[in-house]
């Protein structure tokens, strides 16, 4: 899923592709807001799901050649909230903005 999130470690935007997963039903999946989820089991549906990503604004980079990645032990991960109605991803939220807004229903899914 490609979003813009702050991170909530050094305030900088997370500028590129950030890769959320449903652990339990879409397992290595990519998607954009607005994109049908086919097949969404019930529990996630019409709700918000609370899951992570790894942000790359705070993740330590290790240099290979002219690129630069994330090695899997140098991973920072956040929370985030995907809010899902009628089967497609309406928005995409870090934690302090979840919290903010008082949301207290949401399905784990970390």
């Amino acid at each position: 899923l490609t979003v813009n999130l702050k991170c909530p470690v050094t305030g900088k935007l997370a500028r590129n592709s950030v890769q959320l997963f449903f652990r339990n039903c879409f397992r290595d999946k990519a998607f954009q807001a607005g994109d049908l989820l086919d097949n969404l089991p019930a529990e996630y549906n019409n709700t918000w799901i609370a899951t992570a990503y790894i942000c790359e604004a705070c993740s330590p980079k290790t240099k290979r050649g002219r690129s630069h990645f994330i090695k899997v032990d140098d991973q920072k991960w956040h929370r985030c909230y995907l809010h899902v109605k009628n089967s497609r991803i309406m928005e995409v939220i870090g934690e302090e903005e979840f919290n903010s807004r008082g949301i207290k229903d949401y399905v784990e899914d970390i």
